[in-house]
């Protein structure tokens, strides 16, 4: 225990001889025109970069439209006249037998 508690207190009285850090000179200076210079290429990039996601967006969305569009006229109107217990027995290819059961 006293062990523990030495090595606490070397540790503890090493840091008393440490110096605060101190930047060097013009740093805020510095940094500022770096922040400056990354904001107005992050801005250009953006501004490049959008045209090159509109064009395959606008063409994502053009083919789900005709997607969907195709897919709502091309369904069977024999099905949607179907009992929804007619349907599930088709839809799963149940055994008509089971289809005379009554329930």
């Amino acid at each position: 225990m006293k062990n523990i508690d030495k090595k606490i207190e070397e540790t503890l009285n090493s840091l008393d001889g440490m110096n605060r850090a101190e930047p060097r000179p013009f740093f805020y200076t510095r940094l500022k025109a770096r922040m400056e210079n990354e904001a107005s290429v992050s801005t250009y990039a953006v501004r490049k970069l959008k045209p090159a996601l509109l064009v395959p967006m606008l063409a994502c969305s053009l083919l789900l439209s005709v997607a969907s569009v195709y897919t709502v006229l091309s369904y069977d109107t024999q099905d949607a006249s179907l009992s929804s217990r007619d349907a599930f027995i088709q839809e799963y290819g149940l055994n008509e037998s089971v289809s005379t059961l009554n329930y």
